[in-house]
């Protein structure tokens, strides 16, 4: 079933050359993408066998999350262009810098994910802990009017700058690739938590699941 799926990926997006019909290759941006899209469903089946219980779901999601933040990384160095993430405590999304602002991604690995009920996300950037719920939330269903993006120029300057605030990430990768900026991020249910650890030099690495404190 996934490699059924990463084949009906990569066709869609083989595509034609323009012009003289022959088929052209595959981007890096592209193979990296589609190895990411078979990954996260891998993670996906791991999810609906409860082989370990809560704290093996626990970590499943913890992989998820560090294997697409790892993905936007790559994505921002071979793009140039900033590729960030935006947290709430039932899910996030990513976004990507346009000009002055962020606009949300909507690609099959790179889109909006609501973690499974039960789970919750806590932030701590720069042992600063995030609230999550109050500063600027942002909806995880995927935009589809322009006031949702904040250009609508009948939407109020004050609204407007609401709205640029919501999407704006609370870690980015720069154009190197790396998010310079010491974060924690845990996700945790009941007395079980996993830990990704973000260090400032760009390494991302992921505590075991244990007890809450």
């Amino acid at each position: 079933m996934v490699i059924g799926a990463a084949v009906r990926a990569k066709a869609r997006l083989g595509g034609v050359r323009p012009g003289n019909g022959m088929p052209r290759g595959f981007t890096l941006i592209e193979i990296l993408v589609v190895l990411a899209i078979v990954a996260v469903m891998v993670l996906a089946v791991g999810l609906g066998v409860d082989t370990g219980g809560a704290a093996r779901r626990i970590d499943t999601e913890a992989e998820r999350l560090a294997a697409l933040m790892q993905l936007a990384c790559d994505e921002s160095a071979l793009s140039g262009q900033e590729v960030g993430v935006r947290f709430q405590s039932d899910g996030y999304r990513f976004l990507r810098a346009s000009g002055r602002e962020w606009q949300p991604r909507t690609t099959d690995a790179l889109r909006s994910r609501r973690l499974p009920t039960g789970l919750q996300l806590r932030l701590r950037i720069e042992d600063r802990e995030i609230d999550l719920d109050e500063s600027s939330p942002v909806s995880l269903r995927e935009p589809d009017t322009e006031a949702d993006t904040g250009r609508d120029p009948a939407v109020d300057p004050t609204q407007r700058r609401a709205q640029s605030d919501a999407l704006r990430p609370h870690l980015a990768c720069d154009v190197d690739g790396v998010i310079a900026t010491d974060a924690r991020i845990e996700l945790g249910a009941g007395e079980f938590t996993a830990v990704l650890d973000i260090d400032g030099d760009g390494s991302l690495r992921i505590a075991g699941t244990g007890s809450s404190p």
